[in-house]
């Protein structure tokens, strides 16, 4: 066989196709540069193990995120089938002219001032999240588009604590098995968005649009928790509650 041959049969696509249906084809990460060009680079994955996920949050602070009892160190998670537990603690809520405000984790901008709660003259600020899978193809040739895994909602299920964890509980109660039975839910937080100029609106109604609710924060620092569940249908690449 000649060489021209050879090089033929080794770039040739087909040996590279996956044929389990139980595999959908994910962007995995890219690149982009101010010339215009860039790449993508992109994977099979197995639907039954879990998949792909991305954090979108939108608050008032600085957000430090664990899932299941671990850092979170980018905006990119894996979410396997099962029960999970998300855990958040927000800082630098200090109500003054340019705190920060975060679309994705790892990325900044500045924001509005924040309100004060009538209460307790403390900061009442919006809070949103969601974890969304992002669109993917299928080995049948079809394209899953973006799929909710976990929002904010008010359905009791976030909860926060009234104030800073105790010293014997600060370095777990992030943790699954942690107690959080004192814990308070999360309120509606929609009343926090008035007089928020549209220039930085739009970051929260980015999030909603995925499926969040507006929760309301009060105070300085925040934690947070959520226990949710993650049920993974093969057929169409993963299924959040």
């Amino acid at each position: 066989m000649s060489s021209e041959q050879d090089d033929l049969r080794l770039n040739t696509l087909h040996r590279f196709a996956k044929h389990s249906p139980r595999l959908v084809l994910e962007e995995y990460s890219h690149c982009e540069v101010p010339a215009g060009c860039g790449g993508v680079v992109i994977r099979w994955a197995d639907a039954a193990a879990g998949t792909a996920a991305i954090i979108h949050v939108a608050c008032m602070g600085r957000v430090q995120a664990y899932l299941d009892g671990r850092a979170v160190d980018s905006g990119r998670v894996h979410v396997a089938p099962g029960d999970h537990l998300l855990a958040l603690h927000i800082t630098d809520i200090e109500g003054l002219e340019r705190p920060a405000v975060l679309t994705r984790i790892g990325e900044w901008i500045t924001g509005a001032s924040a309100r004060k709660d009538p209460a307790t003259g403390l900061p009442a600020t919006p809070f949103a999240l969601a974890i969304l899978r992002p669109q993917h193809a299928t080995h049948a040739g079809t394209h899953e588009s973006e799929r909710l895994i976990l929002g904010s909602s008010m359905d009791g299920a976030w909860l926060a604590a009234e104030s800073a964890p105790s010293q014997s509980d600060a370095e777990d109660w992030w943790a699954p098995d942690f107690d959080d039975s004192t814990w308070r839910a999360l309120r509606d937080g929609r009343a926090c968005m008035s007089g928020m100029g549209q220039d930085h609106r739009w970051r929260f109604d980015q999030v909603t649009d995925m499926g969040a609710e507006i929760l309301r924060i009060v105070g300085t620092e925040a934690w947070i928790r959520c226990a949710f569940d993650y049920r993974c249908d093969p057929e169409r690449g993963g299924q959040g509650r």
